[in-house]
């Protein structure tokens, strides 16, 4: 996964926050394969 630790928190937080505690959250798409470079962060909440 391509993502810092602050990106990732910083999802989770805005996800929690806008569909309560119990939010779960998929990352798909470039940013799980560490071998892509570029690329937006696709998830599904």
């Amino acid at each position: 996964m391509r993502l810092s630790p602050e990106q990732v928190a910083i999802i989770r937080q805005a996800a929690q926050e806008s569909f309560g505690p119990e939010a779960r959250i998929w990352l798909f798409g470039s940013q799980v394969d560490d071998s892509k470079r570029g690329g937006d962060i696709d998830v599904d909440i």
